[in-house]
């Protein structure tokens, strides 16, 4: 990742896992860098 990138959103993203056996949402900090030449985006 270059250093002078800068992301295109950033927030907060719920992300679902299993805890216990049981479902729950867990709420993370994200940010959403765009896609390249390779058209692939990174959170």
């Amino acid at each position: 990742m270059d250093p002078l990138e800068t992301p295109i959103k950033d927030g907060i993203l719920y992300q679902q896992h299993v805890k216990f056996g049981k479902k729950c949402w867990r709420k993370v900090w994200a940010l959403l860098y765009a896609g390249g030449p390779s058209g692939v985006a990174r959170l």
